[in-house]
């Protein structure tokens, strides 16, 4: 792990006139943005650089960060091999609400009755009605059936009229 600061120097962007400041990174320095994701470290490292400046110079200029791949290759040379940041529980519940809002459900209609169709992502709902619509013997089987659909067909006498 290197103790010396490691310089990194960002280029500058199409439309600037002057390159954003040195960025000097440490370990500590990195380390005390663990809690952040890549990005967003990357892109507050330059604006906490910007507010050291500001300080001394008039610096009005807007600073898009540095690059995630000078950040990575910084950190390697810190030691830093990956990136700790792991999702806290609510951003964790929230991947997940936002995960089951992707699935819709619709309700469609067969011979015995109303059944559920999960559709995934991408798959909407007019895309099954015309499905339905240019198909007539479009069926859905949406689940397996329960035990006690099995055991009442299992148990009809095959000449019945109720299948």
């Amino acid at each position: 792990m290197e103790t010396m600061p490691l310089k990194i120097f960002p280029r500058r962007k199409q439309g600037q006139t002057t390159r954003a400041p040195d960025v000097s990174l440490t370990y500590e320095r990195v380390s005390s943005f663990f809690h952040m994701r890549l990005e967003d470290a990357a892109h507050e490292l330059v604006r906490a650089m910007l507010i050291q400046y500001d300080k001394f110079f008039d610096l009005t200029q807007t600073l898009q960060g540095i690059s995630l791949t000078a950040l990575r290759s910084a950190c390697r040379r810190l030691g830093i091999e990956r990136w700790p940041y792991s999702r806290s529980g609510r951003e964790a519940e929230e991947a997940n609400i936002t995960l089951e809002d992707n699935t819709v459900s619709i309700d469609t209609e067969r011979g015995d009755g109303a059944t559920e169709v999960n559709i995934a992502e991408g798959e909407s709902h007019e895309d099954i009605e015309m499905e339905e619509q240019q198909n007539p013997d479009y069926e859905v089987h949406p689940r397996s059936p329960t035990a006690s659909f099995v055991e009442w067909y299992v148990n009809i006498p095959l000449d019945s009229e109720e299948v």
